[in-house]
């Protein structure tokens, strides 16, 4: 098909110059932000109305909402000595549901079992973390694994973790925690007691756990490896409220250069160097006809490496904090409590007049740890 130069020339001419495309794109700048802006009104206010009928505290700020409590006064609890607050009193005024917004997003806290229950268990895979909560998982766990995935693949991950947590899995590393508790024993303890200085035993007991869960999780002293340790140390650090912040308003807020996140990348590194390097050795060393010595060898069948230094992570960092976490808290509520101690002590040294040692299934059995 044949066309003319006039023809062209008329074709630019009905087309908008340059300067008519500035003087539209002001408009349709401002057009696109209004619906947008206008969209997220009505969103924001058709959740309000849904969940208006659940009782929600006086927020501190229009714009944070109940965040300045739920994350502020939280991460200074350890400062202040207020936690559990607000918690604690935001359940005996409103009840076992409460209603919490953390800048325009609704979080529900519930503290009800049966309602637990339902959300972490009969029907799990409808009541996800949030997006920012899963982030942080990613970044921590070194991937996507168990803690920060849905559906199949987290059906999946749990298939492949549960047999870690079986009696008889557990009954192995006994041994484990006898040697780790007695080394405690025979250095942080007994020079505490020579002194008579005070020390913080949660710091103690993160230690006696990090050291248990690396070797009973993948074979690995942390303290024969101190650049494997601090690395740890540096990424398990408390995430500030203004983090959290930058997490919820920015997206991929650990890719930026600051001074702290590339410390932070750094120790990750080292993490990961390490990790890999265990999962090659027993790849290396790998015998089928060997019985699974540890959590790795349980995962390593069934995962690849990436998946594997993943797994490793999460083991890592959500069983090392949860049992620090449970044994100072049983500290801490025993110490004041003296005829629950006294009875330990019988029942220990019952034990050990019987047994001779304590490091075995049974012998730990008694009734007060089966308590505990």
């Amino acid at each position: 098909m044949w066309t003319s130069f006039g023809d062209i020339a008329n074709l630019t001419q009905s087309l908008p110059s340059l300067e008519d495309a500035g003087d539209l794109a002001l408009p349709l700048a401002v057009s696109a932000s209004s619906i947008y802006l206008a969209s997220f009104i009505l969103w924001f206010l058709w959740k309000s109305y849904k969940l208006r009928h659940i009782p929600q505290p006086k927020t501190r700020s229009w714009l944070f909402g109940n965040a300045l409590d739920t994350y502020g006064r939280v991460a200074k609890g350890h400062e202040t000595g207020e936690y559990p607050e607000p918690f604690l009193g935001w359940i005996e005024e409103f009840g076992d549901v409460v209603r919490l917004r953390e800048f325009f997003k609704y979080t529900i806290m519930l503290t009800d079992p049966k309602a637990i229950q339902y959300s972490y268990s009969t029907n799990a895979n409808n009541f996800h973390r949030t997006d920012m909560v899963e982030d942080l998982l990613v970044d921590f766990t070194l991937g996507r694994g168990l803690l920060s995935t849905r559906g199949s693949v987290h059906d999946r991950y749990r298939k492949i973790a549960n047999p870690l947590f079986s009696a008889a899995q557990i009954k192995k590393f006994i041994p484990i925690y006898e040697a780790q508790c007695r080394h405690a024993c025979d250095t942080v303890f007994a020079q505490a007691a020579a002194s008579g200085k005070p020390f913080n035993l949660y710091q103690v007991f993160t230690d006696i756990t990090l050291r248990v869960i690396g070797l009973a999780g993948f074979g690995f002293n942390f303290e024969d490896y101190p650049e494997a340790h601090e690395a740890y140390d540096m990424i398990a650090q408390d995430v500030t409220p203004l983090t959290l912040i930058g997490i919820f308003l920015i997206p991929n807020f650990f890719d930026l250069p600051l001074p702290g996140f590339l410390r932070r990348r750094k120790a990750q590194a080292i993490l990961r160097r390490f990790t890999t390097q265990v999962i090659e050795m027993k790849l290396a060393q790998n015998n089928s006809t060997d019985k699974p010595k540890d959590f790795l060898d349980l995962v390593l069948p069934h995962s690849s490496t990436e998946e594997a230094v993943v797994h490793t992570m999460t083991f890592l960092s959500a069983g090392h904090d949860t049992s620090s976490a449970a044994l100072s808290w049983i500290f801490a509520t025993i110490c004041p409590s003296q005829d629950v101690v006294l009875r330990i002590r019988k029942e220990y040294k019952d034990v050990i007049s019987k047994h001779g040692y304590i490091s075995t299934w049974e012998t730990r059995a008694s009734s007060s740890t089966r308590r505990l």
